[in-house]
């Protein structure tokens, strides 16, 4: 019953921001306000695994931001695992995601302060209990200078499972701009501490380098790309909650390594199209179950 009622207030959420976010829209001039909306979706293939087959989601973000000081990006996913038959029963997540975000311009910095607070719900319908009603409260902080060529922030994420389990995440950031703007090199930490290490198959504390490459291509290039990006992550990650992608990994296996490549078109009417693959290893240390996670994403963006 508590499961009903926390997603029916969330659904509320969702609703009531949605309302405010259309409301301020029609009352403000169209200039101070930048909305948009992304349709994504995800197909993966589990290689090596002997329990997991594959694995599928659809989701919708819609953002609004108001003239560089505010945002707020409310979104839905619905995600299918399928599982062996003979193992255990196939996992039906639904899954909300809610990002507030403020910047001010302080004097005495060249850039801007951005504080940001993400709240993610996943209701995975497991049926071992280990993958549901996952909660997730991240904060972070940034700073971007006025030239867009420094970025730093520092986040942090508790995420709450069931059975006595509790994921605080910590993941200091910096990204630099060079080759006069073509090109941005990000790199990430991640360090995660889980409360219960019997509940991560004796997995203690994790650590991981994830370092993103993106490359912006000039208009006449032959594919009319407008920009590829390559990311590898070096390390070990138990639940890590990527607030770049808004996705929280709530299957309970530990990450080895992943390795991600994207293409990015600029389309008409203000649109964009992606496509991603990645594959990533992981380690199922109970059950010695060792696989990739092969999968390709898909998202088309509307801005207005």
């Amino acid at each position: 019953m508590s499961s009903l009622l926390e997603r029916s207030q969330l659904c509320r959420l969702l609703l009531i921001g949605s309302l405010l976010l259309f409301f301020s829209a029609t009352s403000r001039s169209e200039d101070n306000w930048a909305f948009s909306t992304t349709l994504q979706g995800t197909i993966g293939d589990y290689r090596g695994s002997e329990f997991r087959n594959n694995i599928s989601s659809a989701g919708i973000l819609f953002g609004g931001d108001y003239r560089d000081r505010a945002g707020l990006t409310l979104g839905y996913e619905y995600s299918h695992v399928d599982f062996d038959s003979g193992f255990t029963n196939n996992i039906y997540g639904s899954n909300l995601y809610a990002s507030g975000k403020v910047s001010v311009f302080p004097d005495w910095l060249p850039g801007k302060i951005t504080t940001r607070l993400d709240f993610y719900f996943n209701d995975n319908q497991d049926s071992s209990d280990f993958s549901d009603e996952v909660r997730v409260w991240a904060p972070q902080v940034s700073f971007l200078n006025h030239t867009k060529t420094f970025y730093a922030d520092f986040g942090y994420a508790r995420s709450s499972y069931k059975k006595e389990l509790f994921i605080r995440q910590y993941t200091p950031t910096l990204g630099i701009g060079v080759n006069q703007g073509f090109d941005w090199i990000q790199a990430r930490g991640y360090f995660i501490n889980p409360s219960n290490p019997s509940r991560v198959q004796g997995s203690d504390d994790t650590e991981a380098l994830e370092v993103k490459w993106t490359h912006w291509l000039s208009p006449d290039n032959f594919l009319k790309l407008n920009n590829f990006q390559l990311g590898y992550v070096w390390g070990k990650r138990i639940h890590p909650v990527d607030q770049d992608a808004a996705a929280v990994y709530s299957l309970g296996d530990t990450q080895t390594d992943a390795t991600a490549f994207g293409l990015e078109w600029k389309l008409p009417q203000d649109m964009s199209f992606m496509v991603l693959a990645a594959r990533a290893h992981y380690r199922q240390r109970t059950l010695n179950d060792n696989y990739a996670n092969d999968v390709l994403y898909l998202s088309v963006a509307k801005k207005w």
